[in-house]
């Protein structure tokens, strides 16, 4: 809205400090900058006399730390989380789906210049509590403009595969965890690589591979590696031996060195179901402090294709989390667009991740809109079959639903310019995956943060 005078009442923000939670602030502002003409002051404590509207933003110690509140009416909003990053979260909703719940409205656009918010009150926290995406680094275009639209939906995780580590991942790490972004490197251990399982000295040239793949991640600080094996195939054997029975092996082996000499790492295995889901034995043999993260477990959202949640997917999601008693489960769903594999190369050396040209991001938005586009209406038809999996994890009691990990695989889908439709419904999903499907569909369509193609 351009600057103009005004003489009537008017908004101020109060933060008991700006340092607790500068994000959320800033959010608040810019939203109110967007329909109000003028600055709206930030202030610890209201003026002596002031008669106006006053928006409170704050972190609220008497809230679990991942829980958000907003509660909105006539001249007073007060948005606040149990830490930093919840009270951002909270801010986001509030400019996100609050404010354009009135404001975009002509009956009632002037709620906010009238000092008279509609009634508003909405508290909740995660049913999922480590909610992410995962994709190739190559397909992020601009991380900073990445990572926005992650927390705009509450999502704290990212996964990034990657052929080298990228020059810049200090950076790409430190914005990350501005935004209580976990960050995850993730390199091959075999996935895409040619390997003799017969032969006894595959494991240990792997085995110093990773360790020094590993060190050159992590010199950029992150929160953990994640690998893939040689599991991405519907064979049950290799090169003579039991898939399931080498993969177990290998994992084990090379993560244990990994941990030798970095106790405590998050070391997460990517492992495709396709080839072991009918040696679940051998995979309960995986070292615990190993987290597993299912890939291809069955139909839509484990599978690309958008269809029915079948029961034969859920019967096998079923036993998946029961392995290991529960501890370290987590699982990649699918269902968006993925990268198109005929023009597909490895990366052929190290460079900056993520700082690609507008001009770039311009030119391959239009040319994936038409894909999202499909993806968008099947997901509007097919897209409760997400929340209903989530929901079936959340459900499951003990360690799986605790500790559980869900990332949605987004790969090439320019969220830089705006989330996808399937990508906010799995967000919501995981935050909530108990309400009705309409009221899930309804948010996501009421995100400002959400471009519809």
């Amino acid at each position: 809205m351009e600057f103009a005078k005004s003489a009537g009442e008017r908004w101020i923000i109060t933060a008991d400090s700006y340092e607790s939670c500068p994000r959320a602030v800033d959010i608040v502002s810019a939203a109110l900058r967007a329909f109000l003409p003028y600055v709206v002051p930030v202030y610890r404590e209201v003026p002596e006399g002031f008669d106006g509207g006053i928006v409170r933003v704050y972190v609220d110690p008497a809230l679990e730390y991942d829980r958000i509140a907003v509660v909105c009416g006539g001249r007073t909003a007060e948005i606040s989380g149990g830490s930093e990053i919840s009270a951002m979260y909270a801010a986001y909703l509030f400019a996100d789906s609050y404010l354009p719940s009135f404001m975009t409205s002509r009956r009632t656009a002037g709620a906010l210049a009238g000092l008279s918010l509609p009634r508003y009150s909405h508290s909740s926290g995660p049913v999922i509590k480590s909610r992410g995406v995962w994709t190739w680094g190559h397909v992020i275009y601009d991380y900073r403009r990445f990572m926005t639209v992650m927390a705009r939906l509450r999502l704290n995780r990212l996964t990034i595969w990657n052929d080298f580590p990228p020059l810049n991942g200090r950076d790409i790490v430190e914005y990350a965890h501005s935004l209580g972004i976990e960050l995850i490197w993730g390199f091959s251990w075999g996935w895409g690589e040619e390997h003799d399982l017969s032969d006894p000295d595959s494991l240990e040239r792997m085995r110093k591979t990773v360790a020094d793949r590993a060190d050159a991640f992590l010199q950029n600080g992150g929160d953990g590696v994640y690998f893939q094996l040689f599991t991405e195939t519907t064979d049950e054997y290799k090169d003579g031996r039991l898939i399931a029975a080498e993969a177990v092996k290998w994992a084990n082996v090379i993560s244990s060195d990994l941990l030798s000499r970095r106790p405590g790492l998050k070391i997460c295995f990517g492992l495709h179901a396709m080839s072991v889901d009918r040696r679940l034995d051998e995979i309960e043999k995986v070292d615990p402090r190993i987290d597993i993260i299912w890939e291809d477990c069955g139909s839509f959202p484990w599978g690309y294709c958008v269809g029915e949640y079948d029961e034969k997917t859920r019967a096998f999601t079923d036993s998946i989390f029961r392995l290991r008693g529960g501890k370290g489960f987590g699982g990649v769903l699918k269902g968006q667009t993925n990268l198109d594999w005929s023009k597909f190369e490895h990366q052929r050396g190290p460079s900056p991740l993520g700082e690609s040209s507008e001009y770039e991001i311009k030119e391959k938005t239009a040319l994936r809109d038409g894909w999202i586009r499909r993806d968008q209406a099947d997901w509007i038809r097919y897209g409760y079959g997400c929340a209903e999996a989530a929901a079936q994890i959340a459900a499951s009691g003990g360690n799986a639903a605790r500790g559980a990990v869900l990332e949605s695989l987004t790969e090439d889908n320019l969220i830089e310019t705006g989330a996808t439709l399937p990508l906010a419904i799995f967000a919501e999903s995981c935050w909530d995956p108990r309400r009705d499907w309409e009221d899930i569909l309804s948010a996501c369509l009421n995100n400002a943060s959400v471009r519809l193609r």
